[in-house]
């Protein structure tokens, strides 16, 4: 089930909610939905006979009438929470569970606490759409990230650029690198480096062909350019890894030598 945000959902109220220790979580079936940003410590209940375990930068969906019982001690979690009525649908948008980022998201919460207590359900609305559309933009990040990061891995070892990856997702160089790193820590470009340079070493070791050959098998139609990014990794030539292998030295397969 995915919340439908083209059925917009409704604000009731929001607040932040911190546990003592030991604390568990109440049981109850409410008739309202409940979204859970976590900040801090861990999160702990049981939602229709499910055990749910929420850590700090993940949200959540409580669903309404739902019955949720306290079954273990969470570890003091303290999280935001809005109380708002929504649609749920197989087709929807936002899945029931999902990350989120604190420091993106914290100043679109504030900006919702600190609406005076006189403003109007409009601009109460207007920040609980503000936060639903991070959580919406960061999802669909996700899936962008998750696209490139399959299609690398299925075709590193074919001729693969920035510019291909660009026309093929729709989007620019700048937010493919940047889509990308903040989900794998790794620009593209390094990403389809490891794989070659992995898969280079495993055929080292475990065939006869030529280097150039091996090259060739995993990307690099110029032997050069392979062989820099070889030494650049291992700081040893791809014959010398092979050599060293076979003479039963300390070299493991993808890993650095010391």
């Amino acid at each position: 089930m995915k919340l439908d945000m083209n059925i917009l959902p409704k604000y009731i109220f929001s607040g932040v909610r911190q546990f003592f220790p030991k604390e568990k979580h109440i049981n109850r079936t409410f008739e309202e939905d409940v979204l859970i940003l976590m900040y801090k410590g861990i999160l702990k209940f049981n939602e229709a006979g499910v055990n749910i375990e929420l850590s700090p930068g993940e949200y959540y969906f409580q669903i309404k009438n739902k019955k949720q019982k306290g079954i273990k001690e969470s570890l003091t979690p303290n999280y935001f929470y809005i109380h708002f009525d929504g649609s749920f649908s197989p087709i929807g948008h936002l899945p029931i569970r999902g990350e989120f980022d604190i420091e993106k998201m914290r100043p679109l919460i504030n900006e919702l606490q600190n609406l005076p207590l006189n403003s109007t359900s409009l601009e109460r609305q207007k920040c609980f759409y503000a936060i639903l559309t991070e959580l919406l933009k960061n999802e669909k990040t996700n899936k962008i990230a998750e696209q490139i990061h399959t299609y690398i891995q299925e075709n590193y070892n074919k001729k693969i650029s920035i510019e291909q990856l660009e026309r093929i997702f729709f989007i620019s160089k700048n937010q493919i690198t940047t889509i990308f790193k903040e989900s794998y820590e790794i620009t593209p470009h390094k990403y389809i480096t490891e794989l070659r340079l992995l898969e280079a070493c495993k055929l080292l070791l475990s065939t006869n062909r030529s280097l150039s050959t091996i090259a060739n098998n995993v990307g690099y139609n110029d032997y050069s350019i392979f062989y820099k990014a070889f030494y650049a990794k291992f700081q040893i030539s791809p014959k010398e890894y092979r050599m060293l292998s076979n003479k039963n030295k300390s070299i493991t397969i993808g890993k650095e030598p010391d």
